[in-house]
């Protein structure tokens, strides 16, 4: 990679939070400083935040992304120093005396208040509190929470449809997740009916739309859409208007679970004499009241006690030469895992410049001038990342140690043998051996196809590999043996590659029996067209959804207007979906 400063001037840079936001800046800085001394803290004694306690216990492949940061600490000399909180073990000038660079990366993980009379009451919970409780999150390990029949989730953001997807789900159809059985029982076992209320019509809700059509494809789960004619978007027009009309298309009144989709609707009150009991909305007709035995709110996170910076306040990342923020501190609560590594790069640039101009310079004494507490080091979290994994009950990936204690006394266990990184790596899907794999693409100009032949080329002698045009494909050449990776761009008003439409019309008019077929996509395209963002690639997806094959992996895309290289981001893309495949392996063994 490019070195912009000589290693002997390298930094000694100080990262405060190990989630993505803070890994991927030391990748960052690790690629433009190849002497730079990095050393990652964070308060919990294991690393990765978000990836490990955020994201969605179901959504493995977007955790996948931990393998690629593991090779920091194995691989890059980035040190990881685990059970360290700043403001307590150590204060933010003792940290900024110590290094040449801080970056404070720890984000936000206090649910907003939803602020109407009645946001008080007992029976409301934050869906980032609920999510990890589900992840086996330290800090919610006591908590005991049961939602009853009828849940209200007010939001409809991605967080919001994640805890609808879990909450709505039974644990067998959690295979290959690693979510904790006990909890999600006690928690949804009783629920029945959802419902999903938002402020604004389809056309403009956050949620993507993929994690819709997943809702859409649920088993034993009906949906009901109010309060939006979706008549009135022509289909193929607008993505979010589409995956609405796959809600309609499964209305089911038998199912276990019916979820209630609820548009145009502003929260006015929370009713309850002790407890939240009904919750009123407001809309273009008039007052609706919904009953509750829960509430759910999913209006976003907020700083607390413990953020160390306003959030959004430096919107360039440098707060002054020296000190840097990253992610949710540097956005506000906003931008997902992708946004944090262009953000990186930036912040890089800013610490290069700031070194270049004198602002800074590389002379501080680093960690050991620091008088820290006991900490875990990266070989402790592999030793609560083995204990974890050999614990996990059959159909999950691991059973997260739930308690401080546990995960200290994990840490420090020398009985437990490491595997050598390579070893690791391989068994994480990184090694040889992937197994065959077939990658198909769909393009106007070209894109596609370099991003699929630099595909095949980063494989290399991983995969028994095939490259394929999808508009040369027949639904019969699809091989049940074999992986696809389909990498597909988005045409004109929304639309598939010219060359790709034939395939998809004989998918949906023929439907032939796919199932068995395994395939994960990676979608070109150009976010300023919000509307039809990505919406080829989600085409073809639909059609083999449609007739049974099954999707895994991380739904990847790339936007067109961004910093990052389509090529690059589809190799991480690539290698997230192979660990994920490479770990439902392992479960299944």
């Amino acid at each position: 990679p490019e070195t912009l400063r000589p290693a002997a001037t390298a930094p000694r840079v100080a990262i405060v939070g190990s989630g993505p936001a803070g890994c991927f800046t030391a990748q960052a800085v690790r690629r433009s400083f190849p002497g730079a001394e990095i050393d990652v803290f964070d308060r919990l004694p294991v690393p990765y935040g978000l990836v490990r306690y955020g994201v969605a216990a179901d959504h493995q492949g977007t955790k996948s992304v931990a393998r690629q940061f593991d090779r920091l600490f194995t691989d890059e000399g980035v040190r990881f120093h685990g059970g360290v909180t700043v403001g307590e073990h150590v204060s933010l000038d003792e940290l900024r005396a110590a290094f040449d660079a801080v970056v404070l990366a720890s984000g936000l993980s206090t649910d907003a208040h939803l602020a109407v009379p009645g946001g008080d009451l007992p029976g409301i919970v934050g869906a980032g509190a609920l999510t990890r409780l589900l992840n086996g999150h330290p800090d919610h390990h006591r908590d005991h929470v049961s939602l009853g029949r009828r849940v209200v989730v007010v939001g409809h953001g991605n967080v919001a449809l994640d805890v609808v997807r879990l909450i709505s789900r039974t644990s067998a159809d959690l295979e290959g997740s690693d979510v904790d059985d006990a909890v999600h029982e006690g928690l949804a076992g009783d629920v029945r009916v959802v419902h999903v209320v938002g402020r604004s019509a389809p056309q403009n809700a956050k949620f993507d739309p993929v994690m819709v059509r997943e809702l859409a494809g649920l088993a034993g789960v009906g949906h009901t859409v109010h309060g939006t004619d979706l008549a009135a978007v022509p289909e193929g027009k607008d993505a979010r208007v589409d995956a609405v009309r796959a809600l309609e298309a499964a209305v089911d009144g038998n199912a276990r679970v019916q979820v209630h989709w609820w548009f145009g609707l502003a929260p006015e009150a929370i009713e309850g004499t002790t407890a939240a009991e009904t919750v009123v909305f407001r809309g273009v007709s008039g007052e609706v009241r919904l009953d509750a035995d829960a509430v759910v709110t999913a209006v976003g996170f907020s700083a607390d006690a413990s953020t160390l910076v306003e959030p959004g306040a430096h919107p360039d990342g440098r707060v002054e030469p020296g000190l840097y923020v990253a992610g949710w501190l540097r956005r506000g609560p906003r931008g997902t895992i992708p946004d944090q590594r262009s953000d990186s790069r930036a912040l890089a640039r800013a610490l290069a410049d700031d070194l270049a101009s004198g602002a800074i310079t590389a002379a501080a004494e680093g960690v050991d001038a620091l008088d820290l507490p006991a900490r875990v080091d990266f070989d402790g979290w592999r030793r609560i990342d083995v204990r974890e994994t050999l614990s996990a009950a059959p159909g999950r990936v691991r059973a997260k140690l739930r308690t401080l204690d546990d995960l200290r006394a994990a840490a420090a266990d020398l009985s437990i043998m490491l595997p050598t990184v390579d070893a690791a790596r391989t068994d994480a899907g990184g090694g040889e051996g992937c197994g065959p794999v077939t990658i198909l693409f769909g393009t106007e100009s070209g894109n596609a196809e370099l991003v699929a032949e630099d595909l095949a080329r980063h494989l290399g002698d991983r995969a028994d590999t095939r490259v394929i045009d999808l508009g040369d494909l027949e639904p019969v050449d699809l091989d049940p043996e074999r992986l696809h990776l389909i990498v597909c761009s988005t045409y004109g008003d929304g639309e598939l590659p010219t060359n790709v439409r034939g395939l998809r019309e004989r998918l949906l008019s023929e439907r032939p029996e796919l199932a068995g077929i395994r395939y994960a996509v990676f979608g070109l395209g150009d976010r300023s067209y919000s509307k039809t963002y990505s919406r080829g690639s989600e085409m073809i997806d639909e059609a083999l959804a449609a007739c049974g094959a099954t999707r895994v992996g991380e739904y990847g895309r790339h936007d067109a207007g961004g910093p990052l290289d389509a090529a690059e981001v589809a190799r991480e893309w690539a290698d997230g979906v192979l660990a994920e495949l490479a770990a439902r392996e392992l479960v299944a063994r």
